[in-house]
């Protein structure tokens, strides 16, 4: 009998003691007759298989009836279905896949931010550094406008110089023991600085020549002295080797680009710019400059007037003062003069065609030569048929009406 009892809880978790211990006589009484019971008989076999047969039998009565009670019930606390939009998303909730997105994004932004803040420090081999380089690359890429571009490689330059000066030591002692991965990393670092020059002076170049104007040159002659400063503070901690001599070279590489920004700011606007061939510096400059031509004369150089063409007639002047008088009323300059022929002047230009008369439309007034022998000027006389001339002892008459000879 005794392994058909329940065993009581323990001692900290019982509400009540023990029956078995009570301190009540009666309670111990009916607790002995109890354990004196014995267990009751188990089941015949004939009645547990007709009771399983029976219940076999009712179950899918049973089930039946439980679901028809459960399917209404089902029924009413289903939502109400939505309407199916056509399309090709149908069906598709975006919503939680597109906060999750979004927040990945802001969440790499931010971190991309961090880092990049961060990266403006380091220096070449440094675990940060190819984090600015590429920053810097997409800076240089996002800027629009030529002349922003070369500021911006300017910028990169002068950053470059920087790292430089904090890669090696202050004193000229401690320089001679950099290591070559410290070498190797200068030299890279100022090849980086010299290609950033070279592509600022070939931009601004072209750009001064492109706008006839040395405004975009003003960019590079204002950088330039500062930088040139910077690195002469550097090579003066470096001792004579091939690491002064590696920041030397770019020393004189930002000389001559000064030197010839300086050049091509001098001939701005000359028109042979134009034409010239370009280096690494960017364009060269012209060994003469030359100005825009007059756009009224064709090869012409410089600025030019066309000289104006007079339809008043005057006398001839005495051929010893060097000048001979046309039917223009302009006066040649004599046997130095463009007038000749000789091209000896300033400027060669071709003798104006002289332009008829109004009042006497035909009449072609020519034009003495300066070759006649000097004869002393007589009366000049104007009538409806021309100009007569009287020089002693020959009479000029320029006219359309026929002539008569005098003695």
């Amino acid at each position: 009998m005794a392994e058909h009892r329940v065993s009581m809880l323990g001692g900290p978790l019982r509400r009540y003691e023990d029956p078995a211990h009570s301190r009540d006589p009666r309670i111990r009484e009916v607790v002995a007759a109890l354990a004196t019971l014995d267990p009751a008989p188990a089941p015949r076999a004939h009645f547990r298989a007709e009771l399983r047969a029976q219940l076999v039998a009712v179950a899918p009565r049973l089930v039946q009836e439980g679901t028809e009670e459960l399917a209404p019930r089902r029924a009413e606390a289903a939502p109400p279905k939505q309407p199916v939009k056509k399309g090709l998303i149908s069906g598709l909730h975006l919503g939680r896949p597109l906060a999750a997105v979004a927040c990945t994004v802001v969440i790499l932004a931010m971190l991309l931010g961090g880092v990049v803040v961060l990266s403006r420090g380091s220096l070449p081999g440094d675990a940060l550094y190819g984090v600015k380089r590429a920053s810097e690359n997409a800076q240089l890429a996002a800027t629009s406008g030529a002349e922003a571009k070369a500021k911006l490689n300017l910028k990169l330059a002068s950053t470059r110089f920087s790292e430089v000066a904090k890669l090696l030591p202050e004193s000229p002692a401690a320089a001679k023991r950099v290591s070559s991965h410290t070498r190797s990393l200068v030299d890279s670092t100022l090849g980086s600085a010299d290609s950033d020059l070279l592509s600022a002076s070939q931009t601004l170049g072209a750009q001064a020549i492109r706008n006839n104007s040395a405004a975009p040159l003003d960019v590079l002659t204002k950088w330039a002295p500062g930088a040139l400063s910077h690195l002469t503070s550097i090579i003066n901690r470096l001792p004579a080797g091939d690491l002064r001599d590696r920041v030397t070279g770019s020393y004189t590489l930002l000389t001559s680009a000064f030197t010839r920004a300086k050049m091509l700011a001098a001939e701005a606007g000359c028109s042979c710019l134009h034409a010239t061939s370009s280096d690494q510096l960017g364009p060269l400059p012209c060994p003469v400059c030359v100005s825009p031509a007059h756009p009224g004369v064709p090869g012409g150089s410089g600025p030019s007037k066309t000289p104006a063409v007079s339809t008043k007639p005057t006398a001839p002047v005495s051929s010893s003062t060097g000048a001979a008088t046309g039917s223009t009323g302009s006066t040649g300059a004599g046997s130095s003069a463009a007038a000749t022929g000789n091209g000896t002047g300033p400027s060669a230009t071709a003798t104006p065609t002289p332009t008829p008369s109004k009042s006497r439309p035909g009449l072609t007034l020519p034009t003495i030569l300066s070759t006649l022998p000097s004869l002393p000027i007589g009366p000049i006389g104007i009538g409806s048929c021309g100009i007569s001339v009287s020089l002693s002892p020959i009479i000029l008459h320029l006219g359309s009406c026929p002539t008569t000879a005098h003695s």
